[in-house]
């Protein structure tokens, strides 16, 4: 492997372990204000007898990058190879029940992730388990890089949403913000 893949693939893996973290923590947070603004916007609807903005809510689909051909490639299938090897169920007889869960559960995750073409979430399962990715062509860690770029953009996305903006408010400007919902001013 050439120096310049190395360092790439390791400032690609090094974000990977960083942007997956940070993302994960924003979904629980961006989850739960979510639940509370809803559940605020409800109570405040109920309040003032207003049909709620969420009765007729909008399908939003995610924009996913199309990449099915990569998980065709020999360097993909054997990363994936090499996760089942050390997570499938059939090969974790003798493992304590923790461990088995774990690994059942890392399993799960790769053959989610092959199936829907997610090479950002096979290389944190591999990540996780050890396996070297240095194997990926530096197309294949390119795609890696342009997921991450898209699971920070998620992130960002989620911290600028009304719901995280109001979670992290105090109670007056929650209640200016969801006055904003239905473009009701404090103006007298």
């Amino acid at each position: 492997m050439n120096d310049f893949k190395k360092k790439f693939l390791r400032k690609v893996r090094a974000k990977l372990s960083r942007v997956k973290q940070e993302h994960e923590e924003t979904e629980v947070i961006f989850e739960r204000a979510c639940i509370d603004f809803s559940q605020a916007i409800g109570v405040y609807c109920n309040q003032n007898k207003l049909k709620s903005p969420f009765d007729k809510e909008k399908d939003k689909e995610k924009d996913k990058i199309n990449n099915k051909e990569v998980f065709t490639d020999p360097e993909v299938k054997n990363l994936y190879k090499k996760i089942a090897l050390s997570t499938h169920p059939d090969k974790l007889i003798h493992s304590n029940e923790e461990n088995k869960e774990e690994k059942v559960e890392l399993f799960n995750k790769a053959a989610k992730a092959k199936s829907s073409s997610d090479l950002g979430t096979l290389a944190e399962v591999a990540l996780e388990l050890k396996i070297n990715l240095n194997e990926l062509k530096f197309e294949q860690i390119e795609i890696l890089e342009e997921q991450v770029r898209k699971k920070e953009e998620a992130t960002d996305e989620m911290r600028s949403s009304l719901a995280w903006v109001w979670y992290y408010s105090n109670k007056e400007n929650r209640l200016k913000l969801i006055k904003g919902v239905f473009n009701i001013d404090d103006r007298g």
